[in-house]
């Protein structure tokens, strides 16, 4: 996955006096894109899941697939929230 955030580091940069809490910034959105790109995985494996021509071993490798990213996505929320935490 190729995703650009340096628009991202600058818009922090502005909002932020403290190296660290830009830093923090940085972070928190990188994690949350990576979740949005694994929750577009997630619902191109539950549309092909769905399709018609589906043999049980299609949907079951789709089943494994979505249940990984939800492991995955179990993590980086614990990440940003631990992130958030750190914040207040």
């Amino acid at each position: 996955m190729l995703v650009d955030f340096a628009w991202q580091v600058r818009l922090a940069a502005s909002m932020a006096s403290d190296p660290d809490q830009i830093e923090q910034m940085e972070v928190r959105r990188g994690l949350f894109a990576i979740i949005t790109a694994r929750f577009e995985k997630a619902h191109e494996a539950a549309v092909m899941g769905q399709a018609h021509d589906a043999s049980a071993a299609d949907i079951s490798a789709q089943l494994a697939s979505i249940q990984t990213i939800l492991d995955e996505t179990k993590i980086l929320v614990a990440a940003i929230s631990l992130l958030n935490a750190s914040d207040t």
